[in-house]
């Protein structure tokens, strides 16, 4: 049986959010360029799915220009990204990305039950490629939510079309 797609937002903006982006996010990584957002939404298919930034200690140990293969290869993957793209009308960064389910079951369960809604994507500031997609509870950036699951990635793109 195929891994279950989930989609959801990965980059919302910041226009409605209670608090206002600073330089330090800026300086994190956290606010991006538009030029950047599509190039790591092009960059996206084939990124790690993890667990609250599980595989940030491969991150760390990984050679430079080799971060997204170490984070891939890092045992708390839970799922990789089959899509990325920014959305027309909204400015909005969206993702599909498939569960590993019969390896994760649990993972998928908490998806599921909406206990943890939120996605955040991590790059290297300078670079336009993301590393890895997160499963979170608590999202760094604003509007950054699992839409839930999806029959299939053009069926999703077809509700927030590039």
């Amino acid at each position: 049986m195929p891994n279950p797609l989930y989609a959801g937002v990965w980059y919302g903006d910041w226009a409605e959010a209670s608090q206002k982006p600073s330089a330090a996010d800026v300086t994190r990584g956290l606010v991006v360029s538009p030029y950047a957002l599509q190039a790591m939404a092009a960059s996206a298919a084939g990124a790690a799915v993890t667990w609250e930034h599980s595989a940030m200690g491969a991150l760390s140990r990984s050679a430079a220009g080799d971060e997204r293969r170490a984070v891939s290869r890092d045992k708390t993957v839970v799922g990789r990204v089959k899509a990325a793209w920014v959305c027309g009308a909204t400015g909005h960064a969206h993702a599909v990305f498939e569960l590993f389910k019969d390896q994760r079951p649990a993972v998928c369960a908490l998806v599921e039950s909406r206990y943890v809604d939120g996605l955040s994507a991590t790059h290297i500031v300078g670079s336009e490629e993301m590393i890895e997609l997160s499963l979170t509870r608590s999202p760094a950036r604003p509007k950054c939510r699992i839409a839930g699951r999806v029959m299939s990635i053009a069926d999703y793109i077809a509700q927030h079309p590039p």
